[in-house]
């Protein structure tokens, strides 16, 4: 999380160019985020569902990273709008926790190189 707002931030910023058969891998680092609830596609038109049937993103065993896998099939400039449901382990009235958030990131199929 952005220590000024609080809010989540990736290190490629908004926008994750990948491979097609890519491994993707969301980790929480140093920040107020304490936890990824879930990874869903938000169904907008124009943006397909780019991860590998069965390697849908989901939650590693014993870790609090996420991973799924690009489906080889997809198609230099195929892109997927999604999002990331997260929390930061504050809670608000009566001990209620607040969030889950949202933050919406794009991954974009890449060019193939030439060659």
């Amino acid at each position: 999380a952005n220590p000024a707002t609080g809010k989540l931030t990736m290190s490629d910023q908004v926008t994750t160019n990948a491979d097609s058969g890519d491994q993707i891998t969301w980790v929480i680092g140093t920040t107020k985020v304490t936890a990824i609830t879930s990874i869903v596609n938000k169904n907008d038109p124009g943006s397909k569902d780019v991860f590998e049937k069965g390697k849908e993103p989901s939650k590693l065993t014993s870790s609090t990273s996420w991973q799924g896998t690009i489906n080889p099939a997809m198609q230099p400039g195929d892109k997927e709008d999604y999002s990331i449901f997260w929390s930061d382990g504050s809670t608000g009235w009566y001990g209620q926790a607040n969030g889950p958030y949202q933050f919406d990131p794009t991954i974009k199929i890449n060019p193939k190189s030439p060659g």
